[in-house]
């Protein structure tokens, strides 16, 4: 969406403030993804970004390993300065920069995510199994503070980099397997079919109609918008680079901006070129699914190499 858009346009400020947002979030699942893999090969299951639907609506995991002897849900946070964990509000306060902020109690949100996830498993009709909880702050230096009164939230709560302690400790407390090899085969293929994905329409999420995106193929080299198609190659008039495959990209942006599907058409329209022999040559090449012959050929959205 952001390359999509005009220098001044209204929403481009939002979308690039969001793309950071969840930059941030990315690296920080990525850094949780760093010290798991210090675990025993073999011995877990490891799931990510676990988005799944019980009796009361659907629910998200960020990090959820499974071993024989527990299930562990790891909620990741982002965040910087001093956190303290209120007991008496039920919240956690944020410290940093001489200002304080209010955030939702992550303790609480876990818990409430074991709670969806055995619901989720008795549904299913699963044997039990028991399900601890953490909550892990990426920033090694972010301070994690509270009360003495409530000192046993520390033993949820933990920096990133002590993941692999805590959940040496949470093995050596569960002695006994409850689940064979074969089950944990079985709730692993369950939680992979049953995993649904968020799906979000982004132009309606930032109320962005199609035409006011910057059609056509984006140089790789200097990003500028848009190519010309000379003799079977894309040219840039600005930095003078020549590509066989630039359209690549520009067809994935109308998939993930626009539709799904794409017709001859609406190739055309997007990738500014005004033949159809030369749009219907860019299509069969791609080799994407289709249904239809002649002008009602629809193709579909698959991975393009």
């Amino acid at each position: 969406m952001l390359r999509r858009l005009l220098q001044n346009h209204p929403k481009r400020i939002a979308v690039k403030e969001d793309l950071s947002k969840r930059k941030v979030g990315f690296q920080g699942e990525e850094n949780v993804d760093f010290h798991l893999k210090f675990l025993a090969p073999n011995y877990y299951s490891i799931f990510h970004d676990l988005r799944l639907q019980n009796g009361q609506g659907h629910f998200q995991i960020d990090t959820l390993l499974l071993s024989r002897k527990f299930a562990l849900i790891i909620e990741v946070k982002n965040l910087y300065g001093t956190l303290f964990f209120d007991k008496h509000f039920n919240q956690m306060i944020r410290i940093a920069n001489n200002k304080e902020e209010g955030f939702p109690n992550p303790v609480m949100q876990v818990a409430r995510q074991k709670m969806q996830l055995q619901k989720w498993m008795a549904e299913q009709h699963l044997p039990t199994i028991p399900i601890e909880y953490l909550v892990a702050i990426n920033d090694s230096r972010t301070l994690i503070k509270t009360d003495n009164e409530n000192s046993d939230i520390l033993e949820v709560v933990c920096h990133a980099d002590h993941l692999i302690n805590r959940i040496a400790t949470i093995q050596e407390k569960i002695t006994k397997e409850k689940y064979k090899p074969n089950e944990v085969r079985t709730l692993t293929n369950l939680l992979i079919a049953k995993h649904k994905p968020r799906s979000e329409d982004i132009k309606q999420l930032y109320g962005i109609h199609k035409t006011e995106l910057i059609t056509g193929v984006q140089c790789p080299i200097c990003k500028i918008s848009a190519m010309e198609r000379k003799s079977g190659k894309w040219y840039c008039k600005a930095c003078q680079a020549k590509s066989k495959d630039a359209h690549y990209q520009a067809i994935e942006d109308y998939f993930l901006l626009i539709n799904p599907t794409i017709t001859n058409p609406q190739l055309r329209w997007f990738l500014n070129i005004s033949s159809k022999y030369v749009a219907s040559k860019l299509l069969s090449t791609l080799n994407l699914p289709f249904t239809g012959e002649g002008k009602g050929r629809v193709y579909f959205q698959a991975p393009l190499k």
